[in-house]
């Protein structure tokens, strides 16, 4: 996802601070269990949910245009940047632009309540079935924090005739270990849907309980054995889930859990609000790739038409590893 890191330290939303007890233990109870969690109803107010939609829309809008302005073709070719890359035809990620962007007034909303869901996580006993190992390494769960933090951030948009992805977990080999180790060491996708999702429609589906490692590898084994690949077997296919969310809900799921997108048949644009939310000092590794605003800065720069000719070849070159590596050091 994101290559921005950043600590975001904020005071509870009143969503909050108005969630009951019982509410974050059972949406702490579904992330832990079934891997993910939705919470609908809207802890952003449909102004601010607009708002962050429309700087969504023209972020990218900016930034296609730069990308078209290093000579390259924003829909087809590959490419990897700090500020934007492309997951897949008609699918990206990109950051937003300023401090001062609507995005940040749904983080300030949201990330809270994640957070706070996340922690009453971590004050249950894990789950029996996760790769943990308390007889072996109990001692561990007391040691790293349980507090959540958001450490990137960002937007993902996908436009009609975006395809549906592979299945993936966005884990790590990594990842995997250290989470064997210890249940603190966790890292939870957090998407604000700034517009509409419906269940069963262009939104993530999702493998419940498939982040368990000692009933993931036999479930998926058994599926790859029967079938060939998860999307040809009906059996595991059953089990998939597409959580619908309103626009300024919430959709919580753990790294290790298997997903995909959706493909996008709506006719609109569908903006997504995401942050990677960390305990346990885990953390996403991924290729830093480089500055678009840089490459296009220095082409500006150039007055002479047959550098900026030679600019843009490098660049287009030079994306292609880029896009590469980025994919290299992440499932998404």
């Amino acid at each position: 996802m994101a290559r921005v890191t950043m600590l975001i330290l904020l005071p509870a939303s009143v969503a909050a601070l108005t969630m009951t007890s019982s509410q974050r233990r059972h949406h702490a109870l579904e992330l832990r269990d079934r891997g993910y969690t939705v919470i609908p109803d809207s802890v952003v107010h449909p102004r601010a949910v607009k708002e962050a939609a429309a700087a969504c829309s023209a972020d990218f809008a900016r930034l296609i245009d730069m990308v078209s302005g290093l000579g390259l073709d924003p829909i087809d070719d590959k490419y990897a940047f700090d500020e934007i890359d492309k997951r897949h035809r008609n699918r990206w990620n990109f950051r937003p632009s300023s401090d001062s962007s609507p995005l940040r007034q749904i983080y300030r909303s949201t990330i809270p309540v994640a957070t706070s869901v996340i922690e009453m996580m971590h004050a249950l006993p894990p789950n029996p079935d996760d790769g943990y190992m308390p007889e072996l390494t109990g001692w561990t769960r007391h040691l790293l924090p349980p507090k959540a933090e958001a450490q990137e951030y960002g937007c993902i948009l996908s436009r009609p005739g975006a395809q549906a992805q592979k299945f993936h977990a966005d884990a790590g080999g990594q990842h995997y270990q250290y989470s064997r180790l210890c249940p603190r060491h966790r890292l939870i996708n957090m998407f604000v849907p700034l517009v509409d999702v419906a269940e069963d429609g262009d939104g993530t589906m999702m493998w419940p309980g498939s982040h368990l490692e000692r009933t993931r590898y036999a479930a998926y084994n058994a599926a790859i054995d029967r079938s060939g690949s998860l999307e040809k077997d009906k059996a595991a296919m059953s089990e998939m889930v597409v959580p619908g969310c309103a626009a300024g809900g919430l959709i919580l799921w753990d790294f290790r859990l298997l997903h995909r997108g959706m493909p996008n048949t709506t006719g609109r644009e569908r903006p997504m609000a995401h942050a990677i939310l960390s305990t346990g000092l885990a953390s996403d590794q991924l290729h830093r790739p480089g500055s678009l605003q840089a490459a296009h800065e220095a082409l500006s720069a150039e007055p002479d038409g047959t550098r900026q000719q030679q600019i843009r070849e490098a660049a287009s070159d030079q994306q292609r590893e880029a896009w590469l590596a980025y994919r290299a050091s992440s499932a998404r």
